[in-house]
This record gives structure tokens, sequence and C-alpha cells, in this order.
């Protein structure tokens, strides 16, 4: 009796074992949908500036002058970030 309580308690473990396991598998993105996710700095940029340009609630005439000038000003901070991520990969090799 106790023997079989044992053998129908590790049966119940390992089936919750398997199911998580199972789910957690389920859960993770394959690698096609992992490309889609790639970094994409054009992108983010255009949606950074969509938003700013959304929140600063200008005319066109306004948005049409200080676009390019915000754009630069984003282009120009991303780049000082990539090299600087690069200097840091250069110190830490």
């Amino acid at each position: 009796m106790k023997r079989e309580k044992s053998i129908i308690a590790i049966i119940i473990a390992l089936g919750l074992v398997f199911t998580t396991v199972s789910y957690v598998v389920a859960q993770r993105p394959n690698r096609q949908q992992m490309q889609r996710r790639q970094f994409d700095p054009e992108e983010m940029l255009a949606r950074s500036l969509e938003r700013i340009m959304e929140e600063m609630n200008m005319s066109e005439d306004e948005a049409a002058i200080l676009k390019p000038m915000i754009e630069n000003i984003m282009k120009t901070r991303m780049e000082q970030a990539q090299k600087r991520r690069e200097a840091v990969q250069a110190l830490n090799d």
C-alpha cells in the first residue's frame, strides 16, 4: 500500500515535470520568430521620431523645420552609442 502511494506520487511528479517542460519549450520562439525580432535601428529611429513629433504637437510648418534637426540629433546619438559600445568591447577584450 505504501509502495503504491510512492509510485503514484513519483508518476504524478514526473507528469508535472514533463508538462512544465513541454509548456516552456512551446513558449520559446523558433528561429524564424527570433529573426523577425532582430533590432532594426532605422525602424526604432522612425518610431521614436514619430512619437516625439506627436508629443510636441506642432503645426506642419514647425514640424517640417524641426523634424530633420531632431532626426540628425537622434542619428548622432545612436552613432555615439555604437562607438561607445565598441570602445567598451575593445577595453573588455
